[in-house]
């Protein structure tokens, strides 16, 4: 479609508002390219361009496309969030290793088209349909309430908002990968309310259109245990947590490779103990009782061809020392047999959470903090990714 169509496409639209400096984020996974146009105002109409030639293309009011265009693949209005979501679906395995161009539009039709400022265009991005058996990395999260996150999502920043297009987290309850969306598929329990690390995490490790896939389980107040009572320990031989993690990780994996994907498990990211904090006898248990946890893994993983020989890079949450105030009196032991098994075993890292910005309740992570413990689990992943 050229130029002029273009801007017929547009003015059969109503009236809205113009955003400026909009921003494009987009990724193609097997079945469906994904887009988010952001930082857009509420109310402006937006286009989706595609095409496969790079070639300055000049539009009305001196702006121009990047790329010579072949379709609109859509059309829309941001909503009051600034942002715009489109998904194009496609079959699981059509298209296996072709490249398009991709580039977004967005018109005030409250100034004539001609004038400055009236269209605004997006940075072009290159997208890639993965090949057939291309390698498709999951980072693990797991742990007690500060992995699954108690903050409010309506706190989040505005780029940590609606779906992340190179971000893919397994939804176990609809048994599908899906675009890590805060309020809808981040946490083990879908509270629409609640928000943990693995949103700024994902901001950290997925920047470019190389797709980034996440299992998130984690469950509050549970021990590395022994702990009396059915599904509230995760030690890897009570046949309790640990089970269901690996159960879930076995689904997911199964998703991709049904995708046509070969699943690696990047990097495993544990968030834990202030459980084992608050009781003297499972704090002095918890070096042996997470060693063993941190190596049954690997080997498990290893055995289910995820990884390779070396293992799967770990990384722990240190236990918060603010717990102390509140009577954990087991709480540098439980940091130290932490310190500990990062120290003896390969491989390992741990992230700091003391001052970390908390909740009143002085335990839970509010959502300064946990995007802070995101953040810090992305730096130590990209350090991992120097093991593998």
């Amino acid at each position: 479609m050229r130029p002029r169509l273009l801007a017929l496409a547009f003015a059969v639209l109503p009236d809205l508002a113009q955003g400026t400096n909009p921003r494009l984020a987009a990724a193609v996974v097997p079945g469906s390219t994904e887009a988010v146009v952001s930082a857009a105002l509420p109310g402006s109409l937006v286009a989706l361009v595609l095409g496969t030639v790079a070639a300055p293309v000049p539009l009305p009011g001196g702006v121009r496309l990047d790329l010579e265009p072949a379709i609109v693949a859509g059309l829309g209005v941001v909503g009051p969030d600034g942002r715009w979501a489109l998904t194009l679906n496609f079959p699981v395995g059509s298209g296996a290793g072709a490249s398009f161009l991709a580039q977004a539009l967005v018109l005030d039709l409250q100034l004539p088209l001609g004038m400055p400022g009236a269209l605004a265009v997006t940075p072009m991005r290159e997208l890639r349909v993965p090949e057939l058996g291309a390698v498709a990395d999951i980072v693990v999260l797991f742990g007690q309430s500060n992995m699954e996150g108690r903050a409010a999502t309506a706190e989040l920043p505005a780029e940590l908002r609606g779906p992340m297009p190179a971000a893919r987290i397994w939804n176990d309850v609809a048994a599908a990968w899906q675009p890590l969306t805060a309020g809808v598929n981040n946490t083990t329990f879908q509270g629409p309310d609640w928000t943990g690390p693995e949103m700024a995490l994902a901001n950290e490790l997925c920047r470019g259109t190389s797709v980034t896939y996440f299992v998130k389980f984690a469950v509050g107040h549970t021990s590395l245990g022994p702990t009396p009572g059915p599904w509230n320990e995760w030690d890897c031989r009570a046949g309790e947590l640990y089970a269901e993690l690996l159960r879930r990780i076995d689904a997911a994996c199964g998703a991709a490779r049904a995708l046509g994907l070969q699943p690696r498990v990047r990097a495993i990211c544990m968030m834990q103990g202030e459980n084992d904090a608050v009781d003297p006898l499972l704090a002095a248990g918890y070096r042996a009782r997470l060693a063993d946890l941190v190596t049954q893994m690997r080997a498990d993983l290893l055995s289910r061809q995820l990884t390779n020989a070396a293992g799967a890079p770990f990384v722990l949450g240190l236990v918060n020392r603010t717990l102390l105030q509140l009577g954990a009196v087991g709480v540098d032991v439980v940091r130290a047999g932490q310190l500990a098994v990062v120290g003896e075993l390969p491989r390992c890292a741990a992230v700091e959470t003391t001052g970390m910005a908390l909740q009143p309740d002085g335990v839970h992570l509010s959502t300064a903090g946990v995007c802070a413990l995101g953040r810090a689990f992305g730096r130590a992943v990209a350090v991992a990714d120097r093991w593998l």
